[in-house]
């Protein structure tokens, strides 16, 4: 990576050469570069996998913070919907609520 103040940890992570990212973590393998976790330089993080608060001290356990789907690309008014089944969040995009 040949970004100035800039930091990786691990191997094959994947950067594009615009020097977008200020810390980047790696979790890719040879010839398929892949980044589990990315911080732009404007403070946005971006992570490949779930995100879970509230761990014990080894990093087990917790809650998942479920992911909220895309917004719509259709015009319109929309409300975004939690429904809890069997203590599973799911969200999901209703239109003209």
């Amino acid at each position: 990576m040949n970004a100035d103040a800039s930091f990786t940890e691990s191997n094959w992570y994947d950067i594009t050469g615009e020097q977008k990212y200020i810390e980047i973590v790696g979790n890719g393998i040879t010839g398929n570069a892949s980044n589990a976790r990315a911080l732009d330089w404007d403070g946005n993080e971006r992570l490949k996998g779930d995100l879970y608060v509230g761990c014990n001290s080894d990093s087990t356990g917790g809650v998942k913070i479920a992911r909220i789907p895309d917004p719509p690309t259709t015009d319109g008014t929309y409300t975004l919907q939690a429904t809890v089944a069997s203590g599973i969040v799911t969200y999901t995009w209703i239109a003209g609520v």
